[in-house]
Order: C-alpha cells, then sequence, then structure tokens
C-alpha cells in the first residue's frame, strides 16, 4: 500500500515563513513588468542594467532552509551537460575517428573538405550556376599541382551538379575552366558531362544522415550550428539537432546532417576551436528538436559558505520536493535588452520595434558589436553597418543583410532572414516570460498543493509536450503525443499532488486552469497589447500552438559532494574531452582553503539546472549577480596572494638579518 504521505506530501509546510514575503513577493511581481519603453530605442539613453530576476517573474521559493553563499560558472569548466537520448542514454564523446565503413575515404575527404576556392572565385561560380554571370564559363589557374587541381574540381561539383570543370591549357598555364550545364563548350561536350556524371555515388544506402556527437566549450548551439554550416557550406536548418545547450559550459548533444560523410565532418576538427566533433554514424532518419529525453549535469558550486547542516537542509529538499520549474535566465540573455521584449513586438506584429530591439546597443563593455549597433540606432543605414560587422556570423548579420537587400518597408522579409530557430527563441522567450509570471502567481496565491480548477498532468508522462516540439519542428511534433491534461475537482484532488500540476504556455490550442490563474493570461497579454488570437499569427513561424509545462520537477539520480581546494583557477571535474586525452585531476586536497559543492543528476527536457541550483542556494541566478560574486572571489585571492606573497619576503628579510 501506498504510503499517503510520499504521495502527497506537504509541501505548503516547507514554505520559507519569512516576516513580510508576500509584500516582497507583490513588489517583486510588480518589478516583472519589464517594457520596451524602459529600454530606450533610441542610442544609449535609458539603458537598463541587464535583466535580473525578478524582471522575468522569478521570485518564489519553496524550501525554508538558511541560504548560503556560492558561485555558479566561476569556471564554464564547472557546468558540464550531457544530452540524454531517446533511449535513455548518456550521450558522450568517446571517438573522434571515422566509422571503419569510410577509413579508405579519409585522406580523400580531409582534403575535400578544405576551402580551396576564394569568395570572389565562390561568387563567380554562383552566378554562373544561376545563369546570371556575363561571361560563359569561369577561369581559375591552378598551375602544374595535380593534388590541388583535383580539390578544385571537387570543390566546383560540391557548389553545383550544373557546373562542369574542366583543365585546360590558356596562354600556356594550366586552368580550370567552369561551364554550365547547359552551355558547354561545344568541343568538349562530351568530355564536360562525363565529368560531371563522375560524382562520387552515396555510399550508405538508405542510412542518408550523419549522425555525431557536438562537444563545444564556452559556445552557444546556434552559434555552434551557423559555423560549421559555414565550413560546409551549408544552410543552418539543414543541420539538425534535439535542443539547445548551455553557453558558459562544456556540453555534449547529438546532431545530424544529410548526406555529410562523417570522414569530411572529421576533417573539420583540425579547424574548430574548442569544439570537437566525434562518434559518428549513419541512419535513416535525422535529429528532430524534441527528440532526446533530459540532460544530465555535472555541476560544481564554489566558495560555498553552508555548514554541514545548511548543506544536508538543502540536498534533502531538492532531492525530496524539487523545485519551481522556471525558465531560467538564459532563456531571456544577459543583456538590458531581454529576448522576451523582441519576442512579444513580433507576435504584436511591430516590426520595426523588432528590428530597433534586436540593433539596439547594450553596453557596450559588453557588446563584442556595439559599435555596429550603435552606427544601425544613429543612421539606420544597414550597409554601413554591415561594414563594420565584417564577416562575423551572428543573427545581427543575418537581419542586416535583409534589410539592405530588401525593399526598404519589407520588415517582416528582412526579419525572415534571421535563421528560423534564432527567431523562434524571441517569440518563446516571451512565452516563458509570461509562464514565470503566472507560475509565481500560482504559488504566491495558492501554495504549493493541487486547488479546484487546477490543470493535471501527471509527473511521469509529461516528457516531451514542451514549446520547442509543439512550435518549432513538424517532425518533431508528429512523433510526439500531445498529452491533454486533466481538471481538478473536488472529486479528484485527492488523487494529485502539486508535482502533477501544470500551466499551459500561452498559445492558440491549449486548456486554461478553470480558476484565478485561468483568467489571468487573458489580463496579461492584455496588458502587452495582445489576445489570445495573435498567438495564432498571420507570419506562421511565429504561431504559437502552447504547450503545458509541470510547475514543479524534481531532479533524478541527484548526488552530491563536498570538495575542498586551494587554487580557484583548477578544474574540479573533467568534461569527455579531457577524458579523451587522458587528462587527470589533481589529488583532492583534504584541508583546502576554499569548499565547494559537486552536484551530479538528470532533468527532463527544457527544464534548467540553474533554478535547482537557485532552490538549494536561495540567490540570484541572474549573470550580473553570478559575475559580481565571481569577481570578488577573484579579488580575495588576489589579496591572499599578495599577503602571502608579502608575509615570505618579510621572513626572507628576517632570515637574512640573523
Amino acid at each position: 500500500m501506498d504510503d499517503p504521505v510520499a504521495k502527497k506530501p506537504k509541501l505548503e509546510d516547507c514554505i520559507a515563513e519569512e516576516s513580510g514575503r508576500r509584500a516582497v513577493s507583490e513588489t517583486v511581481l510588480e518589478c516583472g513588468k519589464i517594457s520596451a519603453e524602459d529600454v530606450s530605442l533610441k542610442g544609449d539613453e535609458g539603458n537598463k542594467k541587464p535583466v535580473q530576476e525578478c524582471d522575468v517573474g522569478i521570485t518564489e521559493f519553496i524550501s525554508k532552509h538558511e541560504g548560503f553563499h556560492g558561485i555558479i560558472k566561476q569556471r564554464y569548466s564547472d557546468f558540464l551537460v550531457n544530452e540524454i537520448n531517446m533511449e535513455g542514454e548518456i550521450v558522450r564523446l568517446t571517438d573522434i575517428d571515422v566509422p571503419s565503413c569510410d577509413a579508405n575515404q579519409k585522406n580523400v575527404d580531409e582534403t575535400s573538405s578544405t576551402p580551396v576556392l576564394t569568395d570572389n572565385q565562390l561568387d563567380e561560380l554562383k552566378l554562373l550556376a544561376q545563369g546570371k554571370a556575363e561571361d560563359t564559363q569561369v577561369l581559375i589557374k591552378v598551375g602544374e599541382d595535380k593534388l590541388r587541381r583535383s580539390q578544385i574540381h571537387q570543390a566546383i561539383r560540391e557548389q553545383s551538379p550544373l557546373l562542369i570543370s574542366q583543365t585546360k591549357d590558356v596562354d600556356n598555364t594550366k586552368c580550370i575552366v567552369v561551364t554550365r550545364s547547359d552551355c558547354p563548350d561545344k568541343d568538349d561536350t562530351s568530355a564536360g558531362w562525363k565529368r560531371q556524371s563522375r560524382q562520387e555515388p552515396w555510399r550508405h544506402k538508405d542510412n542518408n544522415y550523419c549522425h555525431c556527437v557536438l562537444y563545444k566549450e564556452n559556445k552557444d548551439t546556434m552559434f555552434a550550428i551557423n559555423l560549421l554550416a559555414k565550413y560546409l557550406r551549408l544552410r543552418p536548418n539543414m543541420i539538425t539537432y534535439a535542443g539547445t545547450k548551455d553557453k558558459r559550459a562544456k556540453t555534449c548533444q547529438l546532431i545530424s546532417m544529410y548526406r555529410v560523410t562523417a570522414t569530411r565532418l572529421y576533417a573539420l576538427n583540425k579547424k574548430l576551436r574548442d569544439m570537437v566533433l566525434g562518434n559518428f554514424s549513419y541512419n535513416k532518419e535525422p535529429l528532430a528538436l524534441g527528440d532526446l529525453k533530459g540532460n544530465h549535469f555535472l555541476i560544481v558550486l564554489r566558495s560555498i559558505t553552508a555548514n554541514n547542516i545548511q548543506l544536508q537542509q538543502a540536498m534533502s529538499s531538492l532531492k525530496k520536493y524539487g523545485f519551481i520549474n522556471y525558465y531560467g535566465m538564459q532563456r531571456f540573455g544577459t543583456t538590458s535588452v531581454p529576448t522576451h521584449l523582441v519576442g512579444r513586438a513580433l507576435l504584436r506584429s511591430s516590426w520595426q520595434e523588432a528590428i530597433d530591439l534586436i540593433l539596439k546597443p547594450r553596453h557596450s563593455g559588453v557588446d563584442p558589436i556595439y559599435e555596429v549597433r550603435r552606427c544601425w540606432s544613429t543612421d539606420h543605414d544597414a550597409a554601413k553597418a554591415l561594414k563594420l560587422l565584417g564577416h562575423r556570423t551572428c543573427p545581427e548579420h543575418h537581419l542586416l543583410n535583409g534589410l539592405k537587400n530588401k525593399d526598404e518597408n519589407d520588415h517582416v522579409g528582412a526579419l525572415s532572414c534571421i535563421p528560423r530557430n534564432n527567431r523562434l527563441i524571441y517569440v518563446h522567450a516571451y512565452q516563458s516570460y509570461l509562464w514565470n509570471r503566472l507560475t509565481s502567481q500560482r504559488i504566491k496565491q495558492f501554495g504549493l498543493f493541487p486547488i479546484v480548477g487546477d490543470l493535471v498532468i501527471q509527473a511521469d508522462t509529461l516528457t516531451d509536450t514542451n514549446e520547442d516540439v509543439g512550435d518549432v519542428s513538424a517532425t518533431a511534433s508528429q512523433k510526439k503525443i500531445f498529452v491533454e491534461p486533466t481538471i481538478v475537482t473536488d472529486g479528484n484532488i485527492s488523487a494529485y499532488t502539486i508535482h502533477d500540476v501544470v500551466l499551459p504556455l500561452a498559445g492558440y490550442d491549449v486548456m486554461f486552469p478553470q480558476n484565478a490563474i485561468g483568467a489571468l493570461y487573458k489580463t496579461w497579454l492584455a496588458e502587452d497589447g495582445l489576445v489570445l488570437d495573435d498567438l495564432k499569427h498571420k507570419v506562421k513561424d511565429y504561431s504559437l500552438r502552447g504547450a503545458y509545462r509541470h510547475i514543479m520537477v524534481c531532479p533524478k539520480d541527484l548526488t552530491w559532494q563536498v570538495i575542498t581546494y586551494n587554487d580557484p583557477h583548477i578544474p574540479l571535474v573533467l568534461s569527455d574531452m579531457e577524458k579523451l586525452r587522458g587528462d587527470k585531476l589533481d589529488v583532492e586536497v583534504t584541508e583546502g582553503a576554499h569548499k565547494a559543492l559537486k552536484l551530479e543528476f538528470t532533468l527532463p527536457p527544457s527544464t534548467y539546472a540553474t533554478m535547482a541550483l537557485r532552490e538549494v542556494l536561495r540567490q540570484d541566478t541572474s549573470a550580473v549577480h553570478q559575475t559580481s560574486l565571481t569577481t570578488a572571489a577573484m579579488e580575495n585571492k588576489s589579496s591572499v596572494d599578495a599577503s602571502n606573497s608579502s608575509v615570505k619576503r618579510e621572513t626572507i628579510n628576517e632570515q637574512e638579518k640573523k
């Protein structure tokens, strides 16, 4: 027989009983109503400080233990993330060699993946393939190097099946002459067509997709995907993945590409920095967003001040009750222009506002393209801003290109030049912002137990119905079952706990709670100039079907350990790449000057580990706050080092006097 206490723990007993808590929460919830008006769209005047938790609805805690000091991501190597695939296996980088079936092609593919054509030559070939070139052929001087000629022929074939390349002597110089298949040189028609037909066949039958592990350090997933697409000369949407991973971390995840050989990807490792591709395989199906069971985390919190009793209370609460399933700060960016404001502008069809927010200058100290943004803010001259941007690949580059090349009134077209997944980050951020605020209000107003009118889905059955599956990928949404919630009534309320309660992500195809929280959706949408019908947007990419998300989550397989150390610069955990290289950790210090908490656990998809850490520490997880803690810790170390150095010098002087 089930233990009734285990079935329905009284989590309300765990609510912090702090004086004035309700008043503070109400003030903080008001703080969450940040608006575009708070973020000046002109120049730098009115720039606010970077977004903080209260700005995006993160205000409540469930535990009652005393909070303590600890630094999240003092070093990005303190935060390791490994995807969990659909078979429930942890995705790890264990092998960076090519599959045995490709081994004999390794040298050929390595050379063919190396860019051998200049940007000007590529532009000329593109115009020729499109039939827009002024001349009927492109001439490339190559000399006597046969290997180089082979590489160029291969590179040309990869550009377009319409291009035919032949080696000829032109003015006593070896050249490659490139023509279009519908206008070949009359003297060499047969040779030209023969050369075109000799393209390397795909050797993996029905397994048209190459899957591999992407290992990255201190880079976000979209940056990594865009970089790979650039090197492979693919559109970014031709590289698919199951979910995005943290930037300031060392992460492993699966990616897939259509008919790109493993050996070609293997060769990229020579040019990639802080990124590695490995564990290659061929499959019949591509990956789609949502094709994961969750993520596995190995995290170190440095400079903790908690004693053993505090740690035991904090970790026991996390293991038994879990944490509020807020969308973390990564969802909203770290600058003075949070992503949800851009999303709100897109949903309101305020296209110019969305463009200006994306290109608004951030503080020069943290904005790598500050001058580019300032140029746009001042002159609204896309061509001029692009020159300042150079060859940097980022959403701003795509947007400025669109503004330059589209009609000046085609704002929708200009925005559509940003890769689709990047654009969807904005509208999903608005969904997340609204969900966070409503969740805080639900917990603040009604506590940590089900009430009549709540929506519930049993905690172990909602694994794939998140907004990425519902809105980003048609392929993924066809694979997943959209779980419908049950409404809590007086007759069934005893069957559920707070861990079964869900709130919808606002959308055109979801059910809303049949209580005061449900009514707030329309009210808060209206405050932002929106109605529910706006979520079925006339621009299909911005339509939000909606989904359901549990308001509480318990981590699985949670373990923790206290570590002491002296040097804040040394690693305390090893990543997959470091293990592959054979790196070793320093011998553990038994009585170090500093104390760290090492945690390991698993979370469902779209659940933020930083929100679990927030519950443990009971402190702000925003970048601005964590950076201040890191700075203080490093300044303290410098002060201690200087003091020790001074003591050492004094000791030496005393010894010399003797």
